[in-house]
């Protein structure tokens, strides 16, 4: 019973209330009575709230970079932290830093970091467990170009093919001349000439960096 809203006489020395919610919270007090007087004893009943965190975000990254995942937790506290790849707990060390805390980052990232991390959050009131993937794209290369010979008034292509973490983007160059505007995997030259003898190269950029 909340104090000063109702009075229950009991020969009891304890009180119970079940299925408590918000509702419930107050100060509760008893009052005993004997052959030589009475005294009042009161306690407070408060009602913690349920644990929830944010989201994790899956990340996707290149190797010997870092990524961090991270979590705000709401609801009673203390709270604790037990961090996972895959189902299997993790300890500091090695590249894995922050296992038992909010946020967990790890570093240098490998191919083999490529998995389902986990955090799981404990407080007073329940626990709760959020999960993100983390991608590691792989270093871009690209198949080489093949050298050509065309008669005049004939077209030639130099192609490559980009493969890694995308997008890529494409420079192609001239005997060291920036050509405006060719920015696909392939280059054609139309109606060669002596002219358009020389030297072609493309330059390639990827999310894991620049192999040309």
């Amino acid at each position: 019973m909340n104090a000063g809203t109702a009075r229950v006489a009991s020969a009891l020395s304890s009180f119970t209330t079940n299925n408590v919610g918000v509702a419930s919270a107050g100060t509760y007090a008893v009052e005993v009575t004997g052959a030589c007087g009475s005294v009042t004893n009161s306690a407070t009943l408060t009602i913690g709230s349920a644990v929830n965190a944010t989201p994790l975000t899956s990340l996707t990254r290149c190797p010997g970079s870092s990524a961090t995942f991270s979590t705000v937790v709401s609801g009673s506290g203390p709270f604790t932290y037990q961090w996972y790849t895959n189902g299997v707990a993790l300890a500091d060390g090695g590249e894995f830093s922050g296992s038992t805390t909010g946020t967990l980052t790890v570093n240098p990232v490998t191919a083999a970091d490529a998995l389902t991390y986990s955090v799981l959050i404990s407080g007073k009131c329940g626990s709760t467990i959020n999960s993100a993937t983390l991608t590691v794209s792989t270093e871009t290369s690209t198949t080489a170009l093949t050298s050509l010979t065309r008669c005049p008034g004939g077209s030639a292509t130099f192609s490559t093919t980009a493969s890694g973490g995308s997008p890529f983007t494409y420079v192609w160059k001239k005997d060291g001349v920036v050509l405006s505007g060719q920015t696909g995997s392939s280059f054609t030259t139309n109606n060669v000439s002596a002219a358009s003898a020389g030297t072609y190269t493309v330059e390639v950029t990827g999310a894991c960096g620049n192999p040309v």
